[in-house]
């Protein structure tokens, strides 16, 4: 379970894609400070990277580097969410070094299985984490994040992406 604590403000996110990332999205934080990795393993297929931020748990960065298994619903993420940014994850995925006079990442990558699903409708892509139901949202611009009553991360929907294809790309 991917555990949101809460959002997090930031000035616009950016989504691309290209022949060999299906989908990658970045977060404009202001005062960022070092990242934490979270490796999320598909049960059925798929792998997604997520990059935190180690103060605040503010997701930062999300690339889908194998796209999971086609699901044939469409997730419930309201074109009217609340534009308050990105989530906030739960710090406490990653173990913490507590020293006298600082705290700091004892590791700073987590993998973790999860139960990942894939669907392209209409302009939007949904990357579904979980099989709660959504009761509140978050959104940036043409990102927005389903979270379930319980704080578990449920789906991630964003506007589908151009892919960009490089100048030196075959074909």
């Amino acid at each position: 379970m991917i555990k949101v604590v809460g959002h997090s403000p930031c000035a616009a996110a950016q989504i691309q894609a290209d022949p060999w990332i299906p989908l990658m999205v970045n977060w404009q934080l202001e005062g960022r400070s070092g990242l934490l990795n979270l490796y999320i393993q598909g049960h059925d297929g798929g792998y997604v990277e997520m990059r935190v931020d180690e103060r605040s748990g503010a997701l930062v960065e999300l690339v889908v580097i194998e796209a999971p298994p086609e699901a044939a619903q469409r997730f419930p993420v309201p074109e009217d969410s609340k534009n308050l940014g990105t989530v906030v994850l739960d710090r406490e995925m990653w173990e913490w070094r507590v020293a006298p006079d600082y705290v700091e990442p004892a590791k700073r990558d987590v993998s973790i299985p999860q139960h990942l699903a894939w669907s392209t409708q209409g302009d939007n892509v949904f990357l579904q984490f979980g099989d709660s139901q959504a009761s509140w949202f978050v959104g940036s611009g043409d990102t927005k994040f389903a979270i379930s009553e319980s704080g578990e991360l449920v789906c991630m929907a964003v506007r589908r992406p151009e892919v960009e294809l490089p100048p030196d790309y075959p074909g």
